[in-house]
C-alpha cells in the first residue's frame, strides 16, 4: 500500500485532501473548514490511524500497557510521559505565549504559508500539521474517545479541590454533567469521604459508550433532579455553554476542566 505520508498521496488521501484543501489556498481553506469540527476530526483520525496506529511501535506498546491497567487504577503522569515520549512537554509559565512553544515543524510551515499560501506542493500530512499537529498520544486518545486523559496525580488533585469546596456542606452532592463514559466520576468516588456523593450524568447525544454508571440526563434535567452543591464539567463541548444553566440553578460552586478563552471548550463568550 502506498502512503500519502511520503508526499505521494493515494486515492483515499486525495479524497480527504479535497475536504480540507478544496482551493489549495491555506488562508481561504483554513477559514472554510476550521469551524466544521467533525469534518476536521474525520480527516485527522484517518491521518492519525495511518501515521501512528498502523505503524508506530510506540502506539502499540502504549496501547498494550494501558489495556492491562485495571479499571480500579490509573497510570501516573510519569508513566504516560514515558509511554508516549512526552517527557519534553511542560506546562506554560506565567506570561508565556503558547505560540512560543509550538512545534518547530508547524512554525516552519506557517512561516512558509504566510509568504505563499498555495498548498499544492504540500502533502496532506503537512496540511494537517500546519493546522493541528498530532502524535501517538493524540492518536490513542482519538481512537479511545478520550477527551481528558486521567492520571493518578490529576484525579487526586481534583478530589482535594472538591473536598475543600464541600467541607461546610452537611449532605454534599457533586453532579458531573457531560460525563461521557463516566470514568472521571468513577475514579473520584473512591477518593471522596463517606457521605460525599458524586453522580455522573450525560444527555447521550454524542453516543459515547458507557464504562461506568451514567444517568441519561441533560444539564437542565440533572440540575432539577439533584440540586447539587457542586457541579463538575470536564471538557465541555466546543461552542456549547452549560454555565448559564448552572448559575440559573443557583449552584454554590462549579468546576470546569479544559481549555480556556479561545480553546476547545465551551463558548468563548458565554462560558465563565
Amino acid at each position: 500500500m502506498r502512503s500519502y505520508l511520503t508526499g505521494d498521496e493515494d486515492a483515499e488521501g486525495k479524497v480527504r485532501r479535497g475536504l480540507i484543501a478544496p482551493r489549495e489556498r491555506f488562508s481561504k481553506d483554513a477559514a472554510l473548514w476550521a469551524p466544521h469540527l467533525r469534518v476536521k476530526a474525520f480527516v485527522r483520525k484517518w491521518y492519525l490511524d495511518r501515521r501512528y496506529r498502523e505503524s508506530s511501535s510506540t502506539y502499540r506498546a502504549a496501547a498494550r500497557f494501558l489495556r492491562r491497567e485495571s479499571s480500579s487504577s490509573l497510570p501516573s503522569r510519569r508513566t504516560v510521559d514515558e509511554l508516549f515520549g512526552l517527557t519534553g512537554w511542560r506546562r506554560l509559565e506565567a506570561g508565556e505565549d503558547p505560540q512560543d512553544l509550538e512545534d518547530v515543524k508547524k512554525r516552519e510551515l506557517l512561516t512558509r504559508l504566510e509568504a505563499n499560501d498555495d498548498t499544492t506542493d504540500l502533502s496532506l500530512e503537512d496540511l494537517l500539521e500546519a493546522g493541528d499537529p498530532r502524535n501517538e498520544f493524540n492518536s490513542y486518545c482519538e481512537n479511545h474517545g478520550i477527551y481528558d486523559f486521567l492520571t493518578v496525580e490529576f484525579v487526586d488533585a481534583l478530589a482535594r479541590e472538591l473536598r475543600a469546596l464541600l467541607s461546610s456542606s452537611c449532605t454534599p452532592t457533586i453532579l458531573e454533567v457531560g460525563a461521557g463514559d463516566g470514568s472521571l466520576s468513577h475514579h473520584l468516588r473512591s477518593r471522596l469521604p463517606a457521605g460525599q456523593k458524586i453522580i455522573a450524568t450525560d444527555s447521550g447525544s454524542w453516543r459515547i459508550p458507557k464504562k461506568y454508571a451514567v444517568e441519561a440526563l441533560d444539564v437542565d434535567a440533572a440540575l432539577r433532579t439533584y440540586a447539587p452543591d457542586v457541579v463538575l464539567c470536564s471538557w465541555m463541548p466546543t461552542n456549547v455553554d452549560f454555565t448559564a444553566a448552572i448559575r440559573r440553578a443557583k449552584v454554590p460552586a462549579y468546576v470546569l476542566i479544559g481549555e480556556t478563552d479561545d480553546g476547545a471548550c465551551g463558548d468563548p463568550w458565554l462560558t465563565w
